[in-house]
């Protein structure tokens, strides 16, 4: 049987449909996802933020460079 791989965007959407629905505590929940509590309360923030789009990985890239801004 092959594995069922779900998206991270779907693993994150369960998740705060979880802490939504205020059944178990999010450290617990974490614990249940196989996440640290910094990641679940990271995304936490986000999600009220921002709302599901706000849950999607971003870019690691900086926004600005010490290099380039010279004469």
């Amino acid at each position: 049987m092959p594995w069922q791989e779900e998206s991270t965007m779907e693993v994150r959407r369960q998740f705060m449909q979880d802490v939504r629905s205020g059944a178990s505590p999010v450290t617990e929940l974490c614990l249940v996802y196989g996440i640290s509590r910094k990641p679940g309360y990271k995304w936490l923030a986000r999600y009220e933020a921002g709302g599901l789009p706000a849950l999607h990985d971003r870019s690691r890239r900086p926004q600005t460079s010490a290099y380039g801004h010279g004469a």
